[in-house]
């Protein structure tokens, strides 16, 4: 993947992160503040897997095994 393509998807991600932050300062808009931040974290992981060379899918897929326990 482009180096510049994954430059504006941690953009964006990082703009989701910031968002979410507001939107949990407040009792009517947290739920909103929840799913900026789930999809700003989905879109830095799936960025950085795109990013990079994967060797090892088993060890990947024992780490979002353990992470979802």
């Amino acid at each position: 993947m482009s180096d510049l393509v994954t430059l504006y998807l941690y953009a964006v991600s990082a703009l989701l992160f910031a968002l979410s932050l507001r939107f949990m300062s407040e009792v009517e808009t947290s739920r909103i503040g929840n799913w900026c931040a789930v999809a700003g974290m989905v879109i830095a992981i799936a960025a950085t897997l795109l990013a990079y060379t994967i060797r090892q899918t088993d060890l990947l897929l024992y780490a979002v095994i353990a992470g979802t326990v």
